[in-house]
């Protein structure tokens, strides 16, 4: 039985979920036996099943489509439900594979066997073709609290293709993660319920992926980060320490601000996330009041830099 199980649940994009699955199969022999690749498809528009049949002679596919689409939250808990592999990896249709981290993800997967593993990532820009590391200040650590990854990965886990869970430990069933389906995170809402009182979460310097900014939806950012994703945080706010969801909430906030998005005392209140940081966030968030910071900023940049100088 593989290691390790690759789930894609996946909608239309099929160039990218091609680019994908070739960043899978064309792995060496020695990784990719110990992988198990399951797509579920949500009613695309085009042959899904030809496509899936073009890899059929990888016998650790697994693929299936569904007669109608059932959402992003519901396809990813199809896919997961698919797996037969010890461990999870939820992986976007438009990311692909870094050989050097899934194979270092495995290794620590077989080593330690750990209740979940956060990765690190790559960003690539397309239109630069730079690319950069999602998270540089922190090396590879292990026997962590979900407390710790939520300090300190912040907003970088939520990342659905950064996640990586042991199959027995995830709660899928209906009755008790049914409520988060339509908030756009069941991800993270699986991430709450099933790591509570783990302490055995490793977090993997080494990118397992890249993910790619020409493909980024068209969504408003801060309803989904801050009403939608705040929805499920707040649903756990007694079950987790109140000075790390806090601190995973306002890199949530800076997240949205950094989208150029005005947030309101409103927000801040629906957010449940009231304090002096948070407020500032706000008054930053006006574009306004933003670019005369800015360029105060660089103005005073500017007048040390000259004395500097003159020194």
């Amino acid at each position: 039985m593989p290691l390790l199980s690759i789930c894609i649940p996946t909608y239309e994009r099929e160039r990218d979920l091609l680019r994908c699955l070739e960043s899978i199969f064309s792995l060496p022999i020695n990784i990719l036996t110990k992988l198990e690749v399951c797509v579920s498809d949500n009613c695309s528009n085009y042959d899904f099943i030809a496509l899936m049949k073009s890899y059929s002679i990888n016998k650790n596919l697994a693929f299936k489509r569904n007669l109608e689409n059932i959402g992003f939250d519901r396809n990813v808990l199809e896919v997961l439900e698919m797996a037969s592999s010890d461990f999870v990896m939820l992986l976007g249709n438009d990311d692909i594979i870094l050989e050097d981290g899934i194979l270092d993800l495995i290794i620590e997967l077989e080593c330690h066997r750990p209740d979940a593993v956060f990765s690190n990532y790559k960003i690539n820009l397309t239109r630069s073709n730079e690319t950069f590391l999602a998270l540089t200040k922190y090396q590879t650590s292990h026997s962590l609290e979900l407390e710790w990854v939520l300090k300190n990965v912040g907003d970088k886990c939520t990342f659905i293709s950064a996640l990586t869970f042991k199959k027995n430990n995830l709660v899928l069933d209906q009755k008790t993660i049914g409520k988060y389906i339509g908030k756009a995170f069941i991800h993270m809402a699986l991430t709450f319920q099933s790591l509570e009182n783990s302490k055995s979460i490793i977090y993997l310097n080494s990118p397992t992926v890249m993910a790619f900014d020409s493909n980024a939806d068209i969504y408003d950012v801060k309803e989904v980060f801050l009403d939608k994703l705040g929805y499920i945080i707040n649903s756990y706010k007694l079950k987790y320490k109140k000075t790390a969801l806090t601190t995973f909430k306002l890199k949530i906030l800076k997240y949205v601000v950094s989208s150029k998005n005005e947030i309101y005392l409103d927000d801040l209140f629906n957010f449940e996330l009231l304090n002096i940081r948070s407020i500032i966030l706000m008054i930053l968030s006006k574009k306004i009041i933003f670019n005369v910071v800015l360029k105060f900023n660089i103005l005073i940049r500017r007048v040390l830099n000259f004395f500097c100088y003159l020194t």
